[in-house]
């Protein structure tokens, strides 16, 4: 006869496993490669059709660089503004350019907003880097630099200055373009 073990019965028998592999650091490897695989493949994954990838794609670049999109979801025009001249803070080059692009928008029947990240948010990112990394002395050095008191500009110096650098870049992109994907997916376009 077939039983179901309940929760607390799995949790202590994995815990168990763990126990008894815990001097086996090629165990300890395969087992947190197996379950961190099949953590980040369930629910937050969004699977992107080949004809957004692009979108998806150029969309995060410019978030991640600070600037408003907006994106036709009829025609996938993607339109950029810095959210500097929307906050009235913009200086620089000739601001009309802006406002026809902007101008444009405001022709469309629909039109989805994406916003750059909060810094809380962004913050969150570096935590889960730092938290993945696999080299424990610069995972603890990115930890010290995230409490101190100006943590973007530490992180960025710390990684600026090390091995993990296109590493971080490779991953914050990812990031952005899960959360871009996010967006459009919660507006049914894919």
């Amino acid at each position: 006869m077939f039983m179901t073990m309940k929760k607390d019965e799995l949790l202590n028998n994995i815990l168990a496993i763990l126990h008894h592999v815990k001097n086996d650091e090629a165990k300890l490897d395969e087992i947190y490669n197996f379950l961190s695989d099949y953590v980040e493949e369930d629910e937050d994954f969004i699977e992107i059709p080949d004809k957004f990838k692009l979108l998806v794609k150029n969309t995060a670049d410019s978030v991640g660089m600070g600037q408003i999109c907006y994106i036709n979801p009829e025609t996938l025009e993607l339109v950029e503004i810095p959210k500097e001249l929307l906050e009235g803070a913009f200086w620089g080059s000739d601001e009309s350019i802006w406002e026809s692009e902007l101008d444009k928008t405001s022709q469309w029947t629909s039109k989805i907003t994406i916003e750059p990240l909060r810094p809380q948010e962004f913050y969150r990112i570096m935590e889960l880097f730092t938290d993945n990394l696999s080299d424990p002395d610069f995972q603890t050095k990115l930890h010290i630099a995230l409490g101190q008191k100006k943590p973007f500009a530490s992180f960025k110096n710390m990684i600026d200055h090390s091995d993990f650098r296109q590493d971080w870049f490779s991953f914050k992109q990812e990031q952005m373009e899960r959360y871009v994907a996010g967006i459009l997916a919660d507006h049914k376009l894919f």
